[in-house]
């Protein structure tokens, strides 16, 4: 049952971390990376797709993102979509070119605030669901009969988990971070 919870717990929080990893990529930093349109939602064919679903993108220099769409149809609603979410592609045939600025002083410093706020967030999670786990097993402790020592040892791998995985959002922040002041 131990085990279980364990195993579970750790899933979760992985699942918590790769989420993170994905916003921190959604960061515009000043450089290009295909992850920044990827997810940009898109209405075509009478509802909503992300552009990634609907064209390859692709950063040939470090500061432009290449996105050819496979259905010429789509052109004008995907340069909206691209407008609207304040970038300014030049359009040849069925491929934009979207320049990306480097970011003001001030925007990095704003990034760095925004990518400190999901690592909170996303620690508060963690210390949820340790929370959770553990009330679970104080309820079952009374129902299974499961001995004092037992309950302390399931603890302490439950406390090491959480911890493990906070330090990983440590280091993924400051990574953010140090590419922030780069750019």
């Amino acid at each position: 049952m131990a085990e279980k919870l364990l195993k579970d717990l750790e899933r979760e929080l992985s699942l918590g971390l790769s989420a993170l990893e994905k916003k921190f990529l959604g960061l515009r930093v000043g450089r290009a990376r295909p992850e920044l349109l990827e997810n940009l939602t898109v209405e075509i064919y009478g509802g909503k797709q992300s552009l990634g679903n609907v064209s390859s993108i692709s950063a040939p220099q470090p500061q432009l993102l290449v996105i050819e769409i496979w259905d010429s149809s789509i052109k004008d609603t995907v340069e909206k979509a691209l407008r609207k979410a304040s970038y300014s592609p030049n359009i040849e045939g069925n491929r934009f070119s979207v320049p990306i600025p480097s970011p003001t002083k001030e925007r990095r410093n704003e990034l760095i605030k925004i990518s400190f706020q999901y690592a909170e967030e996303i620690k508060v999670g963690f210390r949820n669901q340790r929370r959770a786990v553990l009330d679970g097993i104080e309820k079952r402790k009374k129902e299974d009969n499961i001995s004092e020592d037992l309950i302390r040892k399931f603890k302490q791998d439950v406390d090491k988990i959480v911890n493990g995985y906070v330090e990983k959002v440590d280091i993924l922040k400051k990574k953010q971070e140090e590419i922030v002041k780069s750019v």
